[in-house]
Order: structure tokens, then sequence, then C-alpha cells
């Protein structure tokens, strides 16, 4: 009995010993930590997409994030290349801090979006790199825009969910299959 009429004591005693403690350890505000500049490009009516630039020396990169990412999911491996290429990367509309409108999210959209990215980052013929969902920007950019590219990269990326192209791949493969059996 005498623990139980002591436990208001004991947790008493223990949130004022521990409260401090815990308010230390709370977590400061996130500081990005990469070397980058920000900047935010106004790519259509009331869109803004961040825009990241390590410098670098060399060809110009555009970096092109994942679905549900942004561009600093690219903060580290930017580094890696600043030594022979000039890195940027974007946060596609949709993904904070970009701007997030309620429509206009089509794949000629962004695809438009990484066009108007590279007129306001002046860029003369980027190679495009992205991952996951990027592949379908990198696609919709390299078919309707290729003279403003240099290259794409597909980083484990997808290009395409249109079921006629998706089923002729899947006919051509089984007919290579055959073919070499």
């Amino acid at each position: 009995m005498g623990l139980t009429r002591s436990f208001p004591r004991i947790a008493l005693l223990l949130s004022v010993l521990l409260l401090p403690w815990a308010r230390a350890s709370e977590a400061a505000p996130w500081r990005d930590p990469s070397p980058h500049k920000v900047r935010f490009s106004t790519v259509a009516e009331n869109v803004q997409l961040e825009t990241l630039d390590w410098g670098g020396k060399g060809p110009p990169i555009v970096l092109l994030a994942g679905g549900g990412n942004t561009g600093h999911v690219f903060d580290d491996f930017a580094l890696k290349l600043r030594e022979h290429y000039r890195l940027y990367a974007m946060t596609r509309r949709g993904s904070p801090p970009s701007s997030i409108p309620e429509d206009s999210y089509s794949a000629d959209s962004l695809g438009d979006d990484v066009v108007a990215v590279i007129k306001a980052l002046k860029l003369t013929k980027p190679i495009l790199m992205g991952h996951s969902y990027a592949g379908f920007e990198l696609s919709n950019v390299a078919s309707r825009y290729p003279e403003q590219i240099a290259a794409v990269i597909y980083l484990d990326a997808f290009h395409s969910l249109d079921p006629d192209y998706e089923s002729r791949r899947d006919l051509q493969n089984r007919r290579m299959e055959t073919a070499t059996a």
C-alpha cells in the first residue's frame, strides 16, 4: 500500500526532474546541411517549384525525384557528381515546399514544368536524371521536347502506364523469347 500512496509523489518528482531534459532534447528546427542554393521558379500561374543548385563543373544535370520525395533526396548524391557536372534538382508540383495546385497533374503539365525550370535556370541542353515516378517526366520531356535536352537517365524509373504500349512491349518480349528458344 505504501507504494500505491507514494506513486503520485514519485510521478510528480520524476516529471519535475525529467521535464527540463525532455525540453532540451526536443528537436531543433531542421536545417539543411547540403551546400546548395534554393530558389523558386514560377512555372505556371500560381505554381512555383523549389529548385536546388549545388554548383559544380561541367554539363548541367537536372535531378528529378521520385513520387513523394523532394529534390533534397539527392543532397548526398549530388555532391558526388559536382566534380564533373553542374547539379540542379527540382521538387515537382504537389510536393511541399513547391506549390500544391488543385489540378494540372497530367504528364504534359509535369513535363512542361521541367521545361519551364530549364528555361528559368537558363540551362542549355541539360541531362535529365530521374528516379521512380520521375520516369513519366523524363519520357514526356524526351518525346515532346527532345531539342531542349542532351539525354535522359532513368534511375530505377518507370516510363509509361500506357496499356497499349505495355502490351506491344510484352508481345515483342515474347517474340524475342520464342526466337531465342
